[in-house]
């Protein structure tokens, strides 16, 4: 699989946190350690999150411009980003609902990237339901 940068939005973090934003997307995988190491990788560093889900957002969509199918990579970096909004809605972190727009976004770029796939569509469908029966983006979270 060959190096993807984490694209022209980088500039807003440093060079440190761009190399492990990058390691971090590169390893993930469907287990469950991996999915909550990236969770944590983003809520340590949630003060820069505009960057790192912008940054995410460009790797996504490199992703979809792949010859191969990337869709379960695609996937894993959305269920990281469910764990970052649940946990985000526990310790009350506003800083993530302010970016909703952005989840939202990454949202759609991995359920475009099922495109026909209806087990792999429903797992997207499957998350972003959840995030608004949790009210992630409503009234319930201000």
């Amino acid at each position: 699989q060959p190096a993807l940068a984490c694209g022209p939005t980088m500039e807003h973090l440093d060079a440190k946190t761009s190399a492990s934003l990058h390691e971090m997307l590169a390893a993930l995988s469907e287990k469950p350690t991996s999915i909550t190491r990236g969770r944590v990788w983003v809520m340590t560093r949630v003060g820069q999150i505009r960057a790192i889900l912008l940054s995410i957002l460009d790797y996504l969509h490199q992703l979809s411009e792949l010859l191969t199918p990337q869709f379960r990579k695609a996937l894993f970096i959305l269920k990281v980003l469910h764990e970052c909004l649940m946990a985000a809605k526990k310790q009350s972190k506003d800083v993530l609902h302010e970016s909703c727009y952005l989840f939202l976004e990454a949202a759609r770029g991995v359920a475009v990237e099922a495109d026909g796939d209806g087990d792999m569509e429903k797992q997207v469908q499957d998350i972003v339901e959840l995030w608004y029966a949790n009210q992630l983006f409503g009234s319930g979270h201000d």
